[in-house]
């Protein structure tokens, strides 16, 4: 997760005035306002205040081989829960992360009554117990595709779970799997390993579940510590990404609007 995910995508946007923007944040995004802890999201250049709407623009993943992850995170049961990765805007309360990317930031006000995923690290990449950093999956898989001739973007869930299929029935060969372990660059023998795939047997290692039931799993939300909140009522004390799927005002800053001292407008 690195630098395009803090910038503004171009799509369902509109530019406001500094007045309309307050007039919009206060009347539609009044918890986000009125809360102490802030969402911001970098930029390029100057730009206008923003009303965006995420939903309805599908994310790629921009510094991953693939789409997988945020196919995965957008439709695995655990994450049912959250907002769907590839249709939000990625956020960060880290004021640094999101300011030292670009030449400026935008605060964040989601609309009242969305649902805002947190991440458990700094960064969604480093949020995983046991996928550490989140694109060695992208990379791993990559592999596998080479070692089955096959191509896939991962840009559709369907036709992922039908590649894991395939993938679950081609490891169960013992000729597939030895070549698999000897010959593959990036590892994947000692991920599928560490993610409890499969496990020695004697005399052989065997495939413990489906593989998409695996990473459903080792990516559940919960047991890798991310939360889920309504928009304006963060935790304290944040500094880690965060995401929403749906409408917000993204406002420049600006000490006539917010204060010398932070975010927050007087009156």
């Amino acid at each position: 997760m690195r630098l395009e995910n803090y910038l503004i995508i171009e799509g369902n946007n509109q530019s406001l005035s500094d007045k309309k923007a307050l007039e919009m944040v206060r009347s539609e995004c009044s918890q986000a306002w009125e809360s102490k802890t802030k969402l911001y999201r970098g930029h390029h250049s100057t730009l206008d205040n923003l009303f965006y709407d995420s939903r309805g623009i599908v994310r790629t993943s921009p510094y991953a081989k693939n789409n997988l992850y945020n196919i995965l995170l957008s439709n695995l049961p655990s994450w049912k829960r959250y907002p769907k990765r590839n249709e939000s805007v990625i956020c960060s309360f880290a004021e640094d992360k999101a300011y030292g990317y670009n030449e400026g930031f935008y605060f964040v006000y989601p609309y009242d009554g969305l649902d805002v995923g947190i991440c458990s690290g700094r960064d969604l990449w480093d949020s995983f117990r046991d996928v550490d950093p989140l694109n060695k999956l992208n990379r791993v898989m990559e592999n596998v595709l080479d070692f089955m001739h096959e191509i896939n973007e991962f840009d559709d869930y369907s036709d992922t779970k039908k590649f894991f299929a395939r993938f679950d029935k081609w490891i169960d060969d013992p000729d597939n799997f030895e070549k698999f372990n000897q010959e593959s660059y990036e590892e994947p023998y000692d991920f599928f390993k560490k993610i409890g795939y499969f496990e020695w047997r004697s005399p052989r290692y065997l495939r413990l579940g489906k593989l998409i039931d695996v990473l459903n799993n080792v990516l559940d939300p919960k047991y890798n510590g991310f939360k889920l909140v309504k928009a304006g009522k963060y935790p304290p004390g944040c500094d880690t990404e965060a995401w929403f799927s749906g409408p917000c005002i993204l406002m420049i800053v600006n000490p006539a609007l917010h204060g010398a001292g932070g975010p927050r407008a007087e009156g």
